[in-house]
């Protein structure tokens, strides 16, 4: 497999613009996903390779810009599969534009999956008491994780208070593990395939991708369905410009099949009269049309826009395992964090707490656009390996 460095301005844009000519990805292990692709400093009218592979490079450069699968064949030949990032098609582009939600088949390769799936529950486990206090603290407010006294309540007094108070749990939900030393997730969050894709859907340049969180959640068997919810209720970002990867890191059964994949409310994301909060089943049969992606195999990927409403059934078969899916939420720099911080829902409170005050306070005259633009956590050159 090559190892580049960067890619030519003009590979990369035909990649990221053109829909005729789709170059597919595969990731081999984990190694070669975090040595696949390295974005970095432009040098004259290309990009950079590695002097190992230049020449190679250059024809496979050569090939691409002349749409020619025959001189791709013969670049190629004899040589380890070339890393070029997928290029969505028109109508998955179309898709997510006009319903806000599209399937990614075959996004990524499912031995890269297999390997990190097993990383990522041995990473959750024993962590079972910080996604217990998450629930808590959404569902009941933050005074409630604290008996009279002052102290916190044990695992056993949380899982008391909310059967009193009648609160069922969707899932454990777990954030940002990729700043937990967690190498899994990192690699996730930073995979060339979500980050390409991400780009094209939003419209704009790897190179412009900021990372707003990772997050997996765990539904058990008996854990309540997922409520209708939009993402970008939940951030403190001015924006429209938000997407969301949904990576099922098992394969997930059709809903008519009792699988747990996610529903979406197709187009609720143009729907600037939605009253969100004041929302209930019959408001959402009403408004919207349902839609779902079937069945899901180990590899395959959903995108949802940060306004789309979507939720997920519970799971009631009590000998299943569970479902653990990670996403991956990526917003295009250039937006401000929205000034009274009390609007967003409080549930990713603790997920962008520890810096966005921090953005908030940069002067203007800082390399940030403006006071308040959020151009924190940079998808490219330094992350993305």
């Amino acid at each position: 497999m090559l190892n580049t460095t960067v890619l030519s301005n003009s590979l990369a844009h035909y990649l990221f613009h053109s829909a005729k000519f789709v170059c597919q990805v595969r990731c081999d292990s984990l190694l070669t996903c975090e040595n696949m692709l390295r974005f970095g400093q432009r040098r004259g009218p290309i990009w950079k390779s590695s002097s190992d592979h230049l020449n190679s490079f250059t024809d496979v450069q050569t090939a691409v810009r002349i749409r020619s699968r025959a001189a791709l064949s013969k670049a190629t030949a004899g040589k380890a599969e070339t890393p070029f990032l997928p290029s969505l098609a028109q109508n998955q582009l179309l898709q997510f534009e006009r319903e806000g939600h599209v399937a990614l088949p075959s996004l990524l390769d499912p031995s890269l999956l297999s390997q990190l799936g097993p990383q990522l529950y041995q990473h959750l486990s024993g962590r079972e008491f910080t996604a217990l206090q998450q629930n808590a603290r959404v569902l009941l407010g933050a005074e409630a994780l604290k008996d009279d006294f002052g102290f916190e309540l044990d695992a056993d007094e949380l899982i008391e208070l909310l059967d009193e108070n009648e609160c069922t749990s969707p899932f454990l939900q777990f954030f940002n593990l990729w700043r937990q030393d967690c190498p899994a997730a990192r690699t996730l969050c930073f995979c060339p395939q979500l980050v390409a894709a991400a780009a094209q859907l939003l419209g704009c340049e790897p190179t412009q991708l900021r990372l707003y969180q990772d997050s997996s959640f765990w539904k058990r068997p008996g854990d309540s369905p997922t409520r209708w919810h939009a993402d970008l209720h939940m951030a403190p970002l001015d924006t429209n410009r938000f997407v969301t990867l949904w990576v099922p890191m098992q394969p997930v059964l059709a809903l008519e099949d009792g699988g747990s994949g996610l529903t979406y409310a197709g187009r609720s994301h143009r729907d600037v009269a939605l009253k969100f909060w004041e929302l209930d089943d019959r408001d959402v049969a009403y408004r919207y049309e349902f839609a779902s992606h079937g069945a899901m195999e180990l590899g395959d990927v959903s995108a949802h826009h940060g306004w789309c409403l979507h939720g997920a059934p519970g799971i009631t078969d009590e000998e299943c395992e569970g479902r653990l899916a990670f996403t991956v939420s990526y917003f295009v720099d250039g937006c401000h964090v929205l000034p009274d911080l009390s609007k967003p829902h409080g549930e990713d409170n603790e997920s962008y707490a520890s810096w966005v005050a921090e953005v908030n306070s940069v002067p203007a005259n800082r390399e940030m656009h403006g006071s308040g633009c959020c151009s924190e956590r940079r998808i490219s050159e330094q992350e993305v390996a």
